[in-house]
Protein backbone atom coordinates (compact mmCIF):
# COMPACT_ATOMS: atom_id res chain seq x y z
CA UNK A 1 0.00 0.00 0.00
CA UNK A 2 2.90 2.36 0.77
CA UNK A 3 4.30 1.71 -2.71
CA UNK A 4 1.06 2.84 -4.35
CA UNK A 5 1.12 6.08 -2.37
CA UNK A 6 4.71 6.75 -3.42
CA UNK A 7 3.87 6.11 -7.10
CA UNK A 8 0.90 8.52 -6.89
CA UNK A 9 3.14 11.20 -5.35
CA UNK A 10 5.75 10.79 -8.11
CA UNK A 11 3.09 11.09 -10.82
CA UNK A 12 1.63 14.24 -9.25
CA UNK A 13 5.05 15.85 -8.78
CA UNK A 14 6.10 15.11 -12.36
CA UNK A 15 2.86 16.44 -13.91
CA UNK A 16 3.61 19.61 -15.86
CA UNK A 17 0.82 21.58 -17.44
CA UNK A 18 2.51 24.96 -17.76
CA UNK A 19 1.89 26.00 -14.15
CA UNK A 20 4.99 26.02 -12.02
CA UNK A 21 3.99 27.71 -8.75
CA UNK A 22 5.46 25.76 -5.85
CA UNK A 23 5.63 26.49 -2.16
CA UNK A 24 6.37 25.22 1.32
CA UNK A 25 4.26 25.79 4.39
CA UNK A 26 3.61 25.14 8.04
CA UNK A 27 0.34 24.68 9.92
CA UNK A 28 -0.85 24.61 13.51
CA UNK A 29 -3.74 22.20 14.01
CA UNK A 30 -6.52 21.14 16.35
CA UNK A 31 -7.55 17.54 15.74
CA UNK A 32 -10.68 15.84 17.07
CA UNK A 33 -10.98 12.23 15.78
CA UNK A 34 -13.63 11.33 18.34
CA UNK A 35 -16.97 11.88 16.59
CA UNK A 36 -17.90 8.19 16.91
CA UNK A 37 -17.29 5.93 19.95
CA UNK A 38 -15.99 2.40 19.59
CA UNK A 39 -18.51 -0.43 19.52
CA UNK A 40 -17.09 -2.65 22.25
CA UNK A 41 -15.96 -0.27 25.02
CA UNK A 42 -17.52 3.04 23.91
CA UNK A 43 -14.04 4.68 23.80
CA UNK A 44 -13.40 7.83 21.80
CA UNK A 45 -10.44 10.11 21.22
CA UNK A 46 -10.42 13.57 22.77
CA UNK A 47 -9.34 16.91 21.31
CA UNK A 48 -5.63 17.18 20.58
CA UNK A 49 -3.13 19.43 18.91
CA UNK A 50 -0.37 19.13 16.40
CA UNK A 51 1.52 20.61 13.52
CA UNK A 52 2.20 19.88 9.88
CA UNK A 53 4.72 20.74 7.20
CA UNK A 54 3.77 20.59 3.56
CA UNK A 55 4.86 21.19 0.00
CA UNK A 56 2.38 22.23 -2.67
CA UNK A 57 2.36 23.01 -6.35
CA UNK A 58 -0.11 23.85 -9.06
CA UNK A 59 -1.19 20.72 -10.83
CA UNK A 60 -3.40 21.66 -13.76
CA UNK A 61 -5.57 24.51 -15.02
CA UNK A 62 -8.81 24.40 -17.02
CA UNK A 63 -9.72 27.69 -18.64
CA UNK A 64 -8.94 30.86 -16.73
CA UNK A 65 -10.72 30.07 -13.47
CA UNK A 66 -10.36 26.38 -12.54
CA UNK A 67 -7.07 25.48 -10.84
CA UNK A 68 -6.09 22.19 -9.25
CA UNK A 69 -3.25 22.00 -6.72
CA UNK A 70 -1.39 19.06 -5.21
CA UNK A 71 -0.24 19.13 -1.59
CA UNK A 72 1.99 16.67 0.30
CA UNK A 73 1.84 16.82 4.11
CA UNK A 74 3.79 15.46 7.04
CA UNK A 75 1.59 15.76 10.17
CA UNK A 76 2.11 14.98 13.86
CA UNK A 77 -0.76 14.96 16.36
CA UNK A 78 -1.40 13.70 19.85
CA UNK A 79 -4.77 12.78 21.30
CA UNK A 80 -5.76 11.26 24.63
CA UNK A 81 -8.32 8.50 25.12
CA UNK A 82 -9.73 6.66 28.14
CA UNK A 83 -9.37 2.94 27.51
CA UNK A 84 -10.68 0.17 29.76
CA UNK A 85 -7.99 -1.42 31.97
CA UNK A 86 -5.54 1.39 31.09
CA UNK A 87 -7.27 4.72 31.89
CA UNK A 88 -6.05 7.83 30.08
CA UNK A 89 -3.64 6.95 27.28
CA UNK A 90 -1.86 9.32 24.91
CA UNK A 91 -1.83 8.31 21.23
CA UNK A 92 0.64 9.80 18.77
CA UNK A 93 -0.43 10.09 15.14
CA UNK A 94 1.95 10.51 12.21
CA UNK A 95 0.35 11.30 8.85
CA UNK A 96 1.81 11.21 5.34
CA UNK A 97 -0.84 12.80 3.14
CA UNK A 98 -1.51 13.50 -0.52
CA UNK A 99 -4.32 15.96 -1.29
CA UNK A 100 -5.75 17.48 -4.45
CA UNK A 101 -7.32 20.92 -4.02
CA UNK A 102 -9.62 22.75 -6.41
CA UNK A 103 -10.29 26.49 -6.37
CA UNK A 104 -13.99 27.28 -5.97
CA UNK A 105 -13.85 31.09 -5.94
CA UNK A 106 -10.66 32.91 -6.86
CA UNK A 107 -9.68 36.58 -6.96
CA UNK A 108 -6.36 38.43 -6.90
CA UNK A 109 -5.87 38.17 -3.15
CA UNK A 110 -8.52 35.70 -1.93
CA UNK A 111 -9.29 32.06 -2.69
CA UNK A 112 -11.87 29.53 -1.48
CA UNK A 113 -10.96 25.91 -2.16
CA UNK A 114 -12.16 22.37 -1.58
CA UNK A 115 -10.62 18.98 -2.12
CA UNK A 116 -9.85 15.53 -0.88
CA UNK A 117 -6.96 13.35 0.00
CA UNK A 118 -5.66 10.12 1.42
CA UNK A 119 -3.61 9.77 4.61
CA UNK A 120 -1.18 7.03 5.53
CA UNK A 121 -1.53 7.14 9.33
CA UNK A 122 0.79 5.50 11.84
CA UNK A 123 -0.58 5.33 15.38
CA UNK A 124 1.64 4.75 18.43
CA UNK A 125 0.76 4.46 22.12
CA UNK A 126 2.35 2.86 25.17
CA UNK A 127 1.07 2.74 28.73
CA UNK A 128 1.35 0.04 31.39
CA UNK A 129 0.79 -3.23 29.50
CA UNK A 130 -0.66 -1.58 26.39
CA UNK A 131 1.55 -1.09 23.35
CA UNK A 132 -0.06 -0.10 20.07
CA UNK A 133 1.60 0.46 16.70
CA UNK A 134 -0.77 0.41 13.74
CA UNK A 135 -0.82 1.81 10.21
CA UNK A 136 -3.94 2.59 8.22
CA UNK A 137 -5.10 4.46 5.10
CA UNK A 138 -7.71 7.09 5.93
CA UNK A 139 -9.51 9.33 3.39
CA UNK A 140 -10.46 12.94 4.06
CA UNK A 141 -12.41 15.78 2.48
CA UNK A 142 -11.47 19.38 3.15
CA UNK A 143 -12.42 22.98 2.54
CA UNK A 144 -10.59 26.19 3.22
CA UNK A 145 -9.96 29.83 2.50
CA UNK A 146 -6.63 31.48 1.77
CA UNK A 147 -5.59 35.13 1.73
CA UNK A 148 -2.63 36.18 -0.41
CA UNK A 149 -0.47 38.69 1.44
CA UNK A 150 1.75 39.08 -1.65
CA UNK A 151 2.67 37.03 -4.70
CA UNK A 152 4.97 34.91 -2.54
CA UNK A 153 3.04 34.53 0.76
CA UNK A 154 -0.40 33.46 1.90
CA UNK A 155 -2.19 32.57 5.11
CA UNK A 156 -5.07 30.12 5.23
CA UNK A 157 -7.66 28.45 7.43
CA UNK A 158 -8.90 24.96 6.67
CA UNK A 159 -11.37 22.38 7.95
CA UNK A 160 -11.11 18.68 7.07
CA UNK A 161 -13.20 15.64 7.91
CA UNK A 162 -11.54 12.20 8.01
CA UNK A 163 -13.02 8.70 8.11
CA UNK A 164 -11.46 5.49 9.43
CA UNK A 165 -10.63 3.36 12.46
CA UNK A 166 -7.73 1.67 14.22
CA UNK A 167 -7.58 -1.69 16.06
CA UNK A 168 -6.65 -1.46 19.76
CA UNK A 169 -6.59 -4.79 21.61
CA UNK A 170 -9.92 -6.44 20.81
CA UNK A 171 -11.71 -3.17 19.99
CA UNK A 172 -11.75 -1.04 16.84
CA UNK A 173 -11.63 2.69 17.68
CA UNK A 174 -13.00 5.08 15.03
CA UNK A 175 -10.80 7.95 13.83
CA UNK A 176 -13.79 9.71 12.27
CA UNK A 177 -13.49 13.37 13.12
CA UNK A 178 -12.55 16.88 12.17
CA UNK A 179 -9.31 18.84 11.85
CA UNK A 180 -9.01 22.65 12.01
CA UNK A 181 -5.82 24.20 10.69
CA UNK A 182 -4.34 27.67 10.40
CA UNK A 183 -1.16 28.05 8.40
CA UNK A 184 1.03 29.95 5.99
CA UNK A 185 2.65 29.18 2.66
CA UNK A 186 5.80 30.65 1.11
CA UNK A 187 5.87 30.31 -2.68
CA UNK A 188 9.27 29.96 -4.35
CA UNK A 189 8.13 30.13 -7.97
CA UNK A 190 5.23 32.21 -9.25
CA UNK A 191 2.69 30.92 -11.74
CA UNK A 192 2.92 32.54 -15.14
Amino acid sequence: MKHKLIVIMIILVSADCGLTQTGLGVTGTLNYPGFVPSDLYNSRFGLGGGYEFFARHNLIQFGSAIFFHARYNYRKYLNDINLPFTAATRFYFTYLSVSVLCDVKRSNNFNIYTGGGVNLVTINAARDFLKVTETSLIPEVLSGVELYLSKNYNIFAECAVQFGSVPVRDDRIPLTGVRFAIGATMFFIEAE
